[in-house]
């Protein structure tokens, strides 16, 4: 049994890569996501091979010209093959376009597949995204010190105690805000 769904473009939208790569990882796994949901993930990783010219094997040359029906059948498929492909490069490399910033698209404009424009921008900011991460992770725990330290329960105690009493459940990063006595 076959189905056949069609996917509308809000279904398969892609936000906005941010010029500076903060939600890089993001948007690589929802581009990949949609990609794959067309059917184009190969051209998006690279690994969608461009057709082979018959031209281009051996004893044949430019200006080999297909003489017996295998020749003429190779080539008509090679034809609708290049046609294809060349489709899904198009269909991958305008849907990178449409959701990257100007700043980045002029710095990929001249890469001439979309897995060289895919690895170019991983390259750009796999590094980074770590970084991000890092720090986001970071900058949550310290948002969760000053909600746990600034909410009813934490500041009735601290205001019972008379001394500088910080309780033993307290959040690390609060603790080395600690005045030294």
């Amino acid at each position: 049994m076959s189905s056949s769904i069609k996917l509308g473009d809000d279904f398969l939208r892609v936000p906005k890569l941010v010029a500076d790569g903060e939600n890089w990882m993001t948007y690589k796994d929802r581009l990949s996501w949609s990609v794959d949901a067309r059917g184009f993930l190969g051209h998006l990783e690279g690994t969608e091979r461009k057709p082979v010219d018959p031209s281009t094997l051996s004893g044949r040359g430019a200006s080999w010209s297909p003489t017996t029906p295998d020749e003429v059948k190779e080539l008509t498929e090679y034809k609708a093959a290049m046609k294809e492909w060349r489709m899904g490069e198009a269909i991958m490399k305008q849907q990178i376009a449409g959701t990257i910033p100007d700043s980045l698209f002029i710095q990929v404009k001249n890469l001439a597949m979309a897995g060289e424009i895919f690895a170019y921008l991983s390259n750009l900011f796999e590094k980074c995204s770590r970084v991000v991460s890092i720090e986001y992770c970071k900058s949550c725990k310290i948002r969760s010190a000053l909600r746990w330290a600034t909410s009813e329960s934490t500041l009735t105690k601290c205001k019972s105690s008379k001394s500088n009493y910080l309780p033993s459940d307290m959040p690390q990063q609060m603790r080395a805000l600690q005045p030294s006595s």
